[in-house]
């Protein structure tokens, strides 16, 4: 049996801009996981998760080597579209196709199954690439990991920064640009999947950043659920009727997000206060112009309580709910701050960045 996990995230910075290729963001990996178990059936090849018990797959190769499921399952469409990347690679490497049962458990959501907000469907991507690559002995980097999950999320997603999808397979504090879809998609069409991992994706950039170790990241959550599309989906309806003052939110956007890298690069804790600040102003006016509340009054206090305890702190993602973040100093005492959180109606979670070794 083959045992591999994947971390769920969480967005510091750059929401909302990051969709557009080469503009960064900062985005952490955390210890919630997505775990995978893998292992050869000769008879027949089963997916099944602890999430949906009563749902499985079963399937198998024709002679083509094309997989044949036994049903069309949605909550299993990421993996499903993971299995078909991940096996057209082994067939270019010419490694015998296998049968495996694929099992799943997660807690990237809460005991009664409310998500957080930290990227289920990415995470569950990359925990399905890595399984196989582990069953085949594919020897995949991160990097490749990332290509792979990023294609295959898109294909079923058709639109996002993939950021999330970074996270989970590099781990640790990244910061991160998108790449080009319209290379992308020019460039599949006319080569292999061993090409497009040798290849130089144009834009795209993932860097593991050194996060200082005296500051402390505090999540805390509202306890409603956000949607990501739907959030994203009206934002880009306000990009298309006000295309000049969007391109004033990504270029302020990325200005702040890349003083964000520099002040934790430089272990500025200043830096790092005045950049989330920023980047919370600059979101806020975004969510006043286009009319999509980011920041609730739940996360407003959430930010606030994180400000007298001399932090700073802004909302994580798309907002409208879920989690909100903050930065303070190890020196402060972050458990006051969480029995605050706690009299407000928020839950801290105690969540810590996971850094695959």
């Amino acid at each position: 049996m083959i045992k591999v996990k994947a971390p769920g995230k969480l967005y510091i910075a750059g929401e909302y801009a990051v969709v557009n290729p080469g503009i960064p963001s900062v985005i952490v990996a955390l210890n919630r996981f997505v775990y995978a178990e893998i292992e050869e059936n000769n008879s027949v090849g089963t997916i099944s998760s602890n999430q949906y018990k009563d749902k499985s797959l079963t399937f198998f190769h024709d002679n083509s080597g094309k997989l044949i499921y036994s049903d069309k399952i949605e909550a299993f469409n990421f993996i499903i579209e993971a299995i078909n990347i991940v096996e057209k690679l082994v067939i270019e490497k010419k490694i015998p196709l296998k049968l495996f049962s694929l099992h799943f458990d997660s807690d990237l959501d809460n005991t009664e199954g409310k998500k957080y907000g930290l990227g289920s469907s990415a995470a569950v991507t990359v925990a399905t690439i890595k399984a196989l690559q582990e069953l085949y002995q594919l020897n995949l980097k991160p990097l490749d990991i990332f290509k792979l999950a990023a294609l295959a999320h898109y294909n079923v997603q058709g639109n996002g920064s993939l950021g999330d999808i970074a996270a989970s397979a590099f781990t640790g504090w990244i910061s991160y640009k998108r790449f080009d879809w319209n290379w992308l998609n020019e460039f599949k069409t006319n080569h292999t999947l061993t090409d497009l991992l040798n290849a130089t994706w144009p834009l795209l950039e993932v860097q593991q950043l050194d996060f200082p170790d005296d500051l402390e990241l505090v999540i805390g959550w509202t306890g409603s659920p956000a949607s990501t599309s739907k959030l994203v989906s009206k934002i880009k309806d306000y990009q298309q009727t006000n295309p000049k003052e969007y391109s004033d939110f990504v270029k302020n956007s990325s200005l702040t997000v890349n003083n964000l890298i520099s002040s934790i690069n430089h272990n500025d804790y200043c830096g790092i206060k005045n950049a989330l600040e920023n980047n919370r102003v600059i979101l806020k006016e975004l969510s006043l112009a286009s009319n999509v509340e980011i920041e609730t009054p739940l996360l407003t206090k959430l930010i606030e309580s994180v400000i007298l305890f001399d932090g700073m702190a802004k909302t994580s993602g798309a907002g409208g709910g879920d989690c909100g973040i903050g930065i303070i100093s190890k020196s402060n005492n972050y458990k006051e701050l969480y029995q605050k959180w706690e009299e407000i109606g928020i839950t801290p979670l105690n969540f810590r960045v996971y850094i695959e070794k």
